[in-house]
């Protein structure tokens, strides 16, 4: 699988959260999104998220992994994991994605679970989730066609 794809893929995917007014709202004023782990000292509430290797082929398919973290002074940032939750399905949910400048063509993405998780430091919420990210290489899209 070409790195060029998944590049593409985790820009389009970190751009899409961070430029969602409600969940800059719900996130407390911006989306702070980082690649498989969020720097020492990071602000709460924020997003770790990353891609696994992708399978090769005329459809290929990708696990987009996203974990949403946050921390306040009441509870452990309970209802702001689930309402970013909320918004992250709303936005991602079955959406398609268009690569432009890239060997993709369109992305779906489906979810395949999200659920709370307990976090190393107990006054920190956590939720994970996993969706499959399903496209064509536009290579293989434009041989398909051609038949």
């Amino acid at each position: 699988m070409a790195a060029g794809i998944l590049g593409a893929l985790i820009s389009a995917l970190r751009a899409k959260l961070r430029a969602d007014t409600t969940l800059q709202t719900t996130m407390g004023g911006s989306v702070d999104v980082y690649l498989e782990v969020a720097p020492s000292g990071a602000s709460f509430p924020y997003i770790v998220h990353w891609l696994d290797e992708a399978d090769d082929g005329p459809f290929s398919n990708t696990t987009y992994n996203l974990n949403i973290y946050a921390k306040d002074d009441t509870n452990p940032g309970q209802q702001t994991v689930l309402e970013a939750y909320d918004r992250i399905k709303a936005l991602l949910k079955n959406e398609q994605i268009t690569l432009s400048g890239s060997e993709a063509g369109a992305v779906i993405c489906t979810l395949i679970f999200g659920t709370p998780m307990g976090d190393e430091d107990e006054t920190v919420a956590r939720f994970d989730t996993s969706w499959r990210l399903r496209y064509v290489p536009t290579r293989d899209y434009t041989a398909i066609d051609a038949r």
